[in-house]
């Protein structure tokens, strides 16, 4: 990480300060700096545009998306992306000392949705992940509980509820937002009407 940013950055300060930020953390057995840290999504992006390049400059692939470590590939040949897979392995392995996991490599049509952030796209469309979409459910089913039993309070309810209404304006989930809406107005104010 540090020779790569050594190539970008010369103001020692600057150096200085990011060597302490990235040395600061006990290092067990290769491990680098916490996923939790503040500066590393910044310092994922930084160390892994060395694979962005190779991927653009040497595989020749256009279609490709990284958010941090999760990285999608789309192209025509089946048989090109597995030899692309074995490439960015070694890549990976030798410049970046990384390792991608196999379990983690799933090669699949694009007519199939791409699983990526927990979004599946598909070519005209975009919806939560299934287990995404249960999960919200559950929760706000919780939250309502929690807020007719004065557990959290109404802008607490709300917050959460705003929140993953947001996360569904990312995608094709008319119904669902209808879903949540319904479970808002049948349990609290429907209710208590009666």
């Amino acid at each position: 990480m540090l020779k790569i940013i050594n190539k970008k950055i010369k103001d020692n300060s600057c150096l200085n300060l990011i060597s302490q930020i990235i040395t600061s953390f006990n290092k067990k057995s290769g491990k680098g700096l916490p996923l939790g840290n503040v500066t590393s999504q910044l310092f994922a992006n930084i160390y892994l545009n060395e694979l962005d390049k190779y991927l653009k400059e040497n595989l020749w692939i256009k279609s490709y998306l990284r958010y941090n470590d999760d990285f999608v590939l789309i192209y025509k040949n089946e048989e090109y992306l597995e030899d692309a897979v074995e490439k960015i392995k070694e890549f990976l392995d030798k410049n970046l000392k990384l390792h991608l996991p196999r379990n983690k490599i799933i090669l699949r049509k694009y007519s199939w949705g791409i699983d990526f952030l927990g979004y599946v796209i598909y070519p005209n469309y975009i919806l939560p992940r299934k287990r995404n979409r249960k999960r919200l459910l559950r929760v706000i089913e919780k939250k309502i509980i929690d807020y007719k039993n004065q557990k959290i309070s109404y802008d607490s309810f709300m917050g959460t509820v705003n929140s993953y209404l947001g996360l569904l304006k990312h995608a094709n989930s008319y119904e669902l937002s209808q879903k949540i809406e319904y479970l808002i107005y049948f349990n609290l104010y429907h209710a208590g009407e009666n």
